[in-house]
C-alpha cells in the first residue's frame, strides 16, 4: 500500500475472484466450461492492462499486491468451507488468536512504541478488519459465494474515491479500463454460476 497508488492496488485485488474460480476446480471439483475459461482469460487481460508490463515498473509493490490477491483467494476458499461447520464469531476469534503470534514475531525487529493517536488509529483498523471478516463469514452462511463476489467489485470505486480524497491520487485511464474488464469477467462468472446452480436444483413441474 505504501509503494503503489491505492486505485492500482484495488484494481489488482479484483483478480482474487478469478483465482477463486480456478481454486474451486481443484478444491470443490467444480466443472468449468469454455465460456467461463473465456471470461477468466478476459479478466487476466484486464489485469495485464492495469499492470502494463513494459510501461510501468513491475516492482516490489506490484509483486506484493499479486501475492495479496492469491492469499486473499485462498482465504475466501477456506472461509467457504468453514462456514459450513463454524459460526461467524468462532471464525473471527480464531483469526485474531492466530494472527497475534504470527505478526508479533516479525514486529519485534521493527517495533516502535505508538503514540496515543497512532494507537487509536491502529485500534480502529483492527475493529474495521474484525467487523469486515465477521460480516463476510456471516454472509457466506446466508448466500452463495458466487452471489457475494460481485459486491467486492465496488472496491474499485471506493478505492479510487478514497485515494483521490486522502492521497491526491488520480486513477489513470488504464486502471479504469483494466478494472472494468476484470469486473465484467468476474460478473459473468458469478452470473453464469448462479444460473447453472438454479438449473441443477430446479424441480420440474408435476403434470396435473
Amino acid at each position: 500500500m505504501t509503494l503503489v497508488p491505492l486505485a492500482n492496488a484495488v484494481a489488482l485485488n479484483l483478480i482474487a475472484p478469478l483465482l477463486i474460480t480456478i481454486g474451486a476446480i481443484f478444491l470443490f471439483n467444480e466443472k468449468v466450461r469454455y465460456r467461463r475459461w473465456m471470461a477468466l482469460g478476459f479478466g487476466g487481460l484486464g489485469a495485464l492492462i492495469v499492470l502494463r508490463p513494459g510501461y510501468q515498473a513491475f516492482d516490489l509493490g506490484v509483486i506484493l499486491l499479486l501475492l495479496t490477491a492469491v492469499f486473499s483467494a485462498i482465504q475466501r476458499l477456506i472461509s467457504k468451507s468453514l462456514a459450513k461447520t463454524d459460526n461467524s464469531t468462532t471464525s473471527v476469534i480464531y483469526l485474531m488468536l492466530f494472527m497475534v503470534p504470527v505478526t508479533f514475531i516479525p514486529s519485534i525487529f521493527v517495533w516502535t512504541r505508538p503514540t496515543f493517536s497512532e494507537f487509536v488509529i491502529l485500534a480502529f483498523i483492527g475493529i474495521l478488519l474484525s467487523t469486515a471478516h465477521y460480516a463476510w463469514m456471516k454472509a457466506l452462511t446466508l448466500a452463495d459465494i458466487s452471489a457475494l463476489e460481485p459486491i467486492n467489485f465496488t472496491r474499485l470505486v471506493w478505492g479510487d474515491l478514497l485515494g483521490f480524497l486522502f492521497f491526491d491520487e488520480v486513477p489513470t485511464f488504464w486502471v479504469w479500463v483494466g478494472g472494468l474488464m476484470i469486473v465484467t469477467s468476474t460478473s459473468y462468472i458469478a452470473r453464469r454460476e448462479s444460473i447453472l446452480r438454479t438449473d441443477i436444483f430446479k424441480v420440474p413441474d408435476t403434470p396435473t
